[in-house]
């Protein structure tokens, strides 16, 4: 009976790991977005949710949440808005006080790389100008046609970069 335990244990182990071993495999994927990241956070906070916490398994989810929520701390959600703002398909999808937040990350990315308050108020008016669907920024993403590589084409192209 004691050998059975023991196995049960090393199943309930297994299933607790399977999603970290997943995210940790799409890290090291090349083509991982922060997207694909922050899916498999919800995931494993999901296995961690639903640990018993009156069991013999209590101490084990105690720790995991302690290690899981020092990670969460570690993900900048301001980079993360950022990201999908920048994406044609989801530009239109802000929530009130949204485009604030997005412009200060815009902001903080641009002045660590070098940019002055002129050059970052330049910025601020094509955001702007982007979130409002105003030329050249005035075309809609159409799932048929677009793909990211054409879009950065067209946007390299419009830029003149």
């Amino acid at each position: 009976m004691a050998s059975q335990d023991f196995y049960n244990d090393v199943e309930y182990l297994a299933r607790i790991l399977y999603p970290v071993n997943e995210a940790i495999k799409h890290v090291e994927y090349q083509s991982t977005t922060l997207a694909d990241i922050y899916i498999k956070l919800v995931q494993l906070a999901s296995v961690i949710h639903h640990i018993p916490t009156r069991t013999e398994y209590s101490e084990l989810r105690n720790i995991c949440v302690q290690i899981y929520n020092r990670r969460w701390d570690e993900f900048d959600f301001e980079i993360f808005k950022l990201g999908y703002f920048f994406h044609p398909k989801y530009r239109a999808g802000l929530q009130i006080g949204g485009f604030r937040i997005i412009a200060k990350a815009a902001i903080n990315i641009w002045k660590s790389l070098g940019g002055g308050n002129k050059s970052a108020e330049v910025l601020l008016t094509h955001m702007k100008n982007y979130c409002e669907f105003m030329k050249p920024y005035n075309d809609r993403w159409d799932d048929e046609t677009d793909t990211l590589i054409n879009v950065a084409m067209i946007s390299l192209i419009i830029c003149h970069v």
